[in-house]
């Protein structure tokens, strides 16, 4: 009887509505909107599940597969792979800026949700696009229901605790850790891990030609790494370099502060493992005075390691007075001189002679046409006589040979045998 009398006056109220008066307006969305909801939110959660599980079980062991790949590749001696690890993240953060920052956060973000959504799903028995959500509720709002089940407050507590770190992490140790690194990078105080690549020792007023004139060289191969070993602050030479205008072309700059005949300071930039190390003259001394450094710095190169530095390499120099090049020759026989007196009487003969000026500049600048000398071997014409060689390179212009003992037979008899 209670019930009926509970019951009539809802009854009643309904039959009391106008029969042409309008139905009152739901608020509540329809079937067909719900399962759109519904499945637009199931392919963003499990998208962003992938993705996170494809960041830690793809792509970061395929990264650091791929620098351990390179790393050995350069055969760098005396470095481990944690060394050429931080040179290449610290490279990185100096070159992307705030872009390196936010990657970070993305990482960091997709790591904890990832996480923490499987583990919800793992000790709750949840879908993890459930726990997706949740954990990311917990790490952005960081409240847990007190009568929520024991397992759901631990899941929720340690995601808490996870996202806490995280932010911890992004405000202290990327504006204090990173900062330094940054700066010490700035400073040029972080060691060159790098291999194969071409060392500048010094910098001065001729240091935009030196790496225009490089830049041009590495044209048709892939991009070369330079690196400058200068006296000044690396920041400076840096303006410097930027405020010229220098076309770098593909070359990447790497910029250091140090001394050239420093052991120290010559294997932060790599002397061991370059390819190349360039001496230019110092134009702010006498030419005593620089002829004199760049003595010190041969001696410094040849008293390391096996056979000196570079392993694998050559050493260019630039001498300014013509009785120094035997010297220096003699010093180090890893050593091709370049003579400033040489280069003073090339500058007189182009004033005898304006049409000179264009021959010399084809002949020593890597613009146009220019000079390759290769092994026979990798040519694939042992046992070709000189007179057969233009047949097997239409395109370019067979010019001499060099024999066994290493001297050089300009426009040879044709019966020469490569």
């Amino acid at each position: 009887a209670e019930k009926t009398h509970l019951r009539r006056p809802m009854l009643l109220e309904v039959s009391q509505v106008p029969a042409g008066a309008a139905p009152a307006p739901t608020t509540a969305p329809g079937p067909k909107a719900q399962e759109i909801w519904r499945g637009t939110r199931l392919l963003i959660g499990y998208f962003v599940l992938a993705s996170g599980i494809a960041l830690w079980l793809y792509w970061i062991p395929k990264l650091v597969y791929t620098e351990y790949q390179n790393f050995q590749a350069e055969d760098l001696e005396g470095r481990s792979f944690q060394m050429y690890l931080t040179y290449r993240f610290n490279y990185w953060m100096n070159k992307q800026g705030l872009a390196a920052m936010g990657k970070i956060l993305l990482i960091g973000v997709l790591t904890l949700l990832t996480s923490g959504a499987l583990m919800y799903a793992a000790f709750v028995g949840a879908s993890p696009v459930t726990g997706l959500w949740v954990c990311f509720v917990w790490a952005s709002a960081a409240s847990v229901d007190p009568g929520a089940p024991a397992i759901t407050g631990f899941v929720g507590i340690v995601t808490t605790l996870g996202g806490l770190v995280l932010l911890a992490v992004l405000l202290t140790t990327i504006s204090d850790y990173f900062a330094k690194q940054v700066e010490a990078s700035k400073q040029g105080r972080d060691v060159v891990v790098e291999g194969k690549h071409l060392l500048l020792l010094g910098h001065s007023v001729q240091t935009k030609q030196l790496l225009e004139e490089f830049a041009l060289c590495e044209a048709d191969d892939k991009p070369t790494t330079v690196v400058i070993l200068a006296s000044q602050p690396k920041q400076e030479v840096e303006d410097e370099i930027a405020s010229l205008n220098t076309d770098l072309g593909d070359l990447k700059l790497v910029v250091r502060s140090g001394k050239a005949c420093d052991k120290t300071d010559l294997w932060k930039v790599g002397a061991d493992s370059a390819t190349r190390i360039v001496i230019p003259e110092n134009p702010s001394v006498s030419w005593d005075e620089s002829d004199a450094a760049t003595m010190g710095i041969l001696l410094t190169l040849k008293s390391q390691g096996k056979a000196g530095w570079p392993n694998n390499g050559y050493v260019a120099v630039q001498c300014c007075l013509g009785r120094n090049v035997n010297y220096m020759q003699e010093l180090y026989d890893k050593t091709f001189i370049l003579s400033g007196e040489r280069l003073g009487r090339i500058m007189v003969q182009s004033v005898q002679d304006q049409g000179l000026c264009s021959v010399f500049n084809q002949i020593i600048g890597f613009s146009g046409d220019e000079f390759y000398i290769a092994p026979a071997e990798e040519l694939g014409v042992v046992g070709k006589s000189f007179e057969e060689l233009p047949f097997w390179f239409p395109i370019t212009v067979p010019l001499g040979v060099i024999n066994g003992d290493g001297n050089y037979q300009v426009n040879p008899e044709k019966s020469c045998f490569g």
